[in-house]
């Protein structure tokens, strides 16, 4: 049997608001980030990297599906390596949308959280890392705030960073094959490993 497990939420809302010609588009594109830690007689979890939660009614748009509808291109879409929390089970890492605005200008509006506040861990766990949103012009990154409106020109991009999951327990525990495992795959990187979890993969 499962228990009742303290678990954080993290909900990020984005809407844009295109003007291509004389036609107005809308595009609403909805981040929702959780990490959740199961614990049983027998299982424990890591937090699940980029995921949706409680936002069940929304789909992970195709990127392909996405620039054939509107006038918007997808440059980035990624795990953000390092943003999640450590612990004996890490947190679960954010993601990186940058969306470039094709040949018109839009009106861009931010509903964001956890962008000052970091998503904290809990029974010895490290906090995730914040989110946060950039608007990128000619490769120029300005850091906008989580709520608000923006006009975006045409070619800019708005870059969306949501946080990480805070972890569960001490990083002390976490085995090295995993950190290890966790390395191999990208999810963090040499300096993180060493940081957090005092495991030294430099060079390796």
């Amino acid at each position: 049997m499962l228990n009742s497990f303290p678990y954080l939420q993290i909900v990020n809302s984005r809407v844009v608001l295109s003007r291509h010609g004389n036609e107005n588009m809308t595009y609403r594109y909805v981040i929702g980030l959780a990490w959740v830690q199961r614990i049983s007689i027998r299982i424990i979890q890591l937090g699940i990297d980029g995921i949706h939660s409680h936002m069940t009614n929304t789909l992970n748009t195709p990127v392909e599906k996405l620039e054939i509808a509107y006038p918007l291109r997808i440059e980035r879409y990624e795990f953000r390596p390092d943003s999640c929390g450590g612990g004996k089970w890490r947190g679960g890492l954010g993601i990186r949308r940058d969306i470039r605005v094709v040949d018109h200008q839009a009106e861009l509006s931010l509903l964001g959280d956890r962008r000052v506040t970091r998503p904290y861990g809990i029974f010895g766990g490290e906090a995730g890392d914040n989110g946060s949103d950039f608007i990128i012009v000619d490769g120029e990154e300005t850091l906008v705030k989580g709520k608000g409106s923006v006009t975006l020109k045409p070619g800019s991009i708005i870059s969306i960073r949501t946080p990480g999951g805070g972890g569960y327990g001490n990083s002390s525990e976490r085995p090295d094959e995993l950190v290890l495992h966790d390395y191999s795959d990208g999810r963090i990187s040499a300096e993180y490993a060493l940081k957090h979890f005092g495991l030294d993969l430099r060079g390796k």
